[in-house]
This record gives C-alpha cells, sequence and structure tokens, in this order.
C-alpha cells in the first residue's frame, strides 16, 4: 500500500495543495540526505531571494504608509490651528473678548 494516503474526495485546490506539499517532503528528504540536485538547490534559492525582495518591498510600502499618516496628522493638526485663529479672529470682529471664546468649550 501507499505510504501517502490519496483521497480522491479532494477538490482540485485541495489536491493541488496535497501534490506541492508532497513536493516539499520529498525536496526536504533530498536536502537532508544530500542528494538534492543542483536545479532543487537553485530553485529554493530563487524562492529564498524573491520572497526577501518582497518582504522589503512590504516594509518599504508599510513605511510609506505609515509616513504618509504622520503627514496627514501634521496637516490636520495646522488646519486646527488655523480654525482657533479664524474663530479667535471672528470674535474679535464682534468686539468680544477672547474669553467669552474660549469659556463656551
Amino acid at each position: 500500500m501507499d505510504k501517502h494516503n490519496t483521497n480522491p474526495s479532494l477538490n482540485d485546490d485541495e489536491r493541488e495543495n496535497k501534490l506541492i506539499s508532497l513536493a516539499y517532503d520529498h525536496a526536504q528528504e533530498q536536502f537532508l540526505n544530500g542528494t538534492a540536485s543542483s536545479q532543487l538547490t537553485t530553485h529554493f534559492l530563487t524562492l529564498g531571494s524573491r520572497k526577501a525582495d518582497l518582504l522589503l518591498k512590504e516594509t518599504e510600502l508599510k513605511n510609506q504608509l505609515l509616513e504618509e499618516r504622520i503627514a496627514t496628522e501634521r496637516g490636520n493638526a495646522e488646519i486646527n490651528q488655523l480654525f482657533i485663529r479664524v474663530m479667535e479672529a471672528l470674535t474679535s470682529y464682534q468686539g468680544n473678548p477672547e474669553e467669552e471664546f474660549y469659556a463656551n468649550d
């Protein structure tokens, strides 16, 4: 009997995932036994470098997003300061002391 349990009721995605898992298991056995071909070694080295590139790109994008959020927060703070100045100016045009504007807070 085959050492791997085959189940015909698997859908195509599940079968594909199972085959990928078996291929990784087989590749791991070859690496552990020292029988991995140069093509297999190159394949996994290439996967590793692509993964590292993707992780670096992800980190760069996260940093960019964080910088944009910080810029947005700074912009919001500046708008709030301008709003306060406008309200103070409007209050002074009405002839009311500044304390009345802040007393309503």
